[in-house]
């Protein structure tokens, strides 16, 4: 009688069946997700091209309004600044 019988009356020993975990097998591997516009390079260079355009024109709009010894609105320097950031974004993050 070493083998500890289930309550019904079974002589099968008491441990859980065992599940199978499909995730964690080494052959396994989840599909890379990408965005649609991943590989599609009209679009990259119209996001650069854009993005390079706000920068410009706020640059020259900044130069212009300064020039003519009025106060810069602090919008035209935001939108000017985040266009910088995200030009620095798209150029430097693709991978």
């Amino acid at each position: 009688m070493g083998e500890h019988g289930q309550h019904d009356g079974s002589k099968q020993p008491d441990t859980p069946p065992q599940q199978e975990d499909w995730g964690d097998s080494p052959g396994a591997k989840e599909p890379e997700q990408r965005s649609a516009y991943h590989n599609d390079i009209w679009f990259w260079r119209i996001t650069v091209v854009a993005l390079a355009a706000i920068v410009l024109i706020a640059l020259v709009g900044d130069l212009w309004l300064a020039s003519l010894g009025k106060e810069i609105p602090q919008a035209v320097l935001a939108l000017g600044a985040t266009a910088v950031g995200a030009l620095g974004g798209v150029v430097a993050g693709q991978r």
